[in-house]
């Protein structure tokens, strides 16, 4: 099975956004390359950054397997005022829906431009999904309940005293000692959702799904009555497709956490 990354990038400021973008975005792309897997794609889309715009043909564009998009801003920016609301945030996703149609391949995998992937995670996922089909189970899409966060999570976890907007304690747990990981500083521990059946991690790095799925990718404002993000959005979309499989094997480094860690 063929396996499809998408990475949607904006390396420029913005509330909470991580340092040395840049750096980061290259790591990313980086770790896509280490897999060293024949059957893996990564799609790069630009959200209007002239940086990763650069940084691509400059560093990238000779890999044949990294395709590459640019979109222009045609929409508010993240912390634009909405309706006389100025904490509204306006998030763009549709060029997660682009980069789909780029490459026809099997599935769909998401990757964050300040995040990692292990070297066996396009191997784990197939795994997965090979497996489901050989047991009679065949899949729509999977969610992954596991994947690393810096060691600095326990710490708020164990800290009862700590109740801040963003982290969900409820629902996600530390398992196991922290461990180290090559080419990233600090220690990282396995994180994920326990009770999977009752709870879900709703992040697009999570999501894995097959490319044919007419589940689409939509821009979505929060901050107002209803607001929705738009990973909540489209993975209670996914549900209702049917045909969920919950991966239980960790292959991704989450790198960056607002106002918790950014490594």
């Amino acid at each position: 099975m063929k396996i499809t990354w998408i990475m949607q990038v904006y390396l420029g400021e913005y509330p909470n956004s991580p340092k040395d973008h840049d750096k980061k975005f290259r790591r990313a792309v980086k770790s896509f390359l280490n897999m060293k897997d024949p059957d893996t794609s990564l799609v790069i889309v630009s959200d209007g950054c002239q940086i990763a715009h650069k940084i691509y043909f400059d560093e990238f564009a000779k890999h044949k397997n990294i395709k590459y998009a640019f979109v222009e801003k045609t929409t508010p920016l993240m912390f634009e005022e909405y309706q006389g609301q100025e904490l509204t945030q306006y998030h763009r996703v549709g060029a997660r829906q682009l980069g789909r149609i780029i490459e026809d391949t099997d599935l769909i995998a998401y990757l964050d431009s300040n995040d990692v992937l292990l070297p066996t995670a396009s191997v784990d996922i197939r795994e997965f999904w090979q497996k489901s089909r050989e047991d009679g189970k065949p899949l729509n899409w999977s969610l992954n309940s596991r994947w690393y966060d810096s060691q600095d999570v326990n710490k708020y976890l164990k800290n009862q005293n700590y109740h801040g907007p963003e982290f969900e304690f409820g629902s996600i747990t530390a398992f196991d000692e922290p461990v180290k990981i090559k080419s990233l500083k600090g220690k990282w521990q396995e994180v994920g959702v326990e009770d999977y059946k009752n709870k879900v991690a709703n992040y697009a790095f999570n999501v894995v799904h097959k490319n044919t799925s007419k589940v689409s990718w939509r821009d979505a404002i929060t901050g107002i009555p209803h607001g929705i993000k738009p990973d909540v959005a489209f993975i209670i979309k996914m549900k209702k497709i049917g045909g969920l499989g919950i991966m239980n094997k960790s292959y991704y480094v989450r790198c960056h956490r607002a106002n918790l860690w950014d490594k």
